[in-house]
């Protein structure tokens, strides 16, 4: 009867596996130490990124519900009410201090600016709105918004050319979704600032496009005072 072959080897696979666990817990008492700070450190990077997540949801969380509280003390109902501006800038200033570079910053950054316009201070506004601009791309939707608070304000400061030269810039841009509101802001800046015949232009481009729009019978007056005034 023949020997089975393989058993020879077989002995041989476990010794060496035998050989080579026992070379690894020698390796492992002998840097023990080591292992255990690098354990450490490895518990400590988990949960520190743990931390960091959370702490950033729970930030985000706590900037949307005060920027929530301020808003509702907005003067919606009397938009012309200095006082009450001015009360809702000193919040959002510190709201912003508090949680700058969190998402809802960038809407209490928006409301700051208009919240200046409101009270007068134009700069200020232009200021606010400039650095805000810095942080956003053509085609986030605050763009636009901010493009045409730094119309509505170098409207204020009577700087007309500069409101036009903003309006026309939003016209050109492609992803641009408020154009009924530019043609109408154009129409009526340019009739502002005497230029009768660009304003009849703007304002019938409107009309063109915006059959139902909110300024539709207001416009349709300009534009028959406008055609009116340059036939006489």
């Amino acid at each position: 009867m023949k020997k089975r072959k393989g058993k020879p080897r077989t002995k041989k696979l476990l010794e060496e596996k035998v050989s080579f666990s026992t070379k690894l817990l020698d390796w492992a008492k002998l840097h023990e130490k080591q292992l255990y700070i690098a354990a450490i450190v490895l518990v400590l990077l988990i949960g520190s990124g743990w931390w960091y997540k959370n702490y950033k949801i729970h930030k985000e969380w706590r900037a949307q519900k005060q920027y929530s509280l301020i808003v509702s003390s907005y003067p919606t109902y009397n938009p012309k009410d200095v006082g009450k501006w001015k009360n809702v800038i000193k919040q959002l200033e510190k709201l912003l201090e508090e949680f700058d570079g969190t998402k809802t910053s960038y809407s209490a950054r928006l409301d700051l600016a208009n919240a200046y316009y409101h009270t007068g201070s134009y700069d200020k506004a232009i200021e606010v709105y400039e650095r805000l601009l810095d942080d956003l791309d053509s085609e986030h939707p605050y763009w636009q918004l901010v493009q045409f608070g730094l119309v509505y304000c170098y409207e204020g400061k009577k700087d007309y050319s500069k409101a036009i030269t903003i309006l026309e810039k939003v016209k050109a841009n492609p992803h641009t979704t408020m154009m009924a509101l530019v043609h109408y802001n154009l129409g009526r800046i340019y009739e502002i600032s005497g230029q009768k015949s660009k304003a009849l232009e703007e304002y019938k481009k409107y009309l063109e496009n915006n059959r139902f729009g909110i300024f539709k019978v207001l416009v349709e007056e300009k534009v028959k005072a406008l055609e009116s005034h340059t036939l006489s």
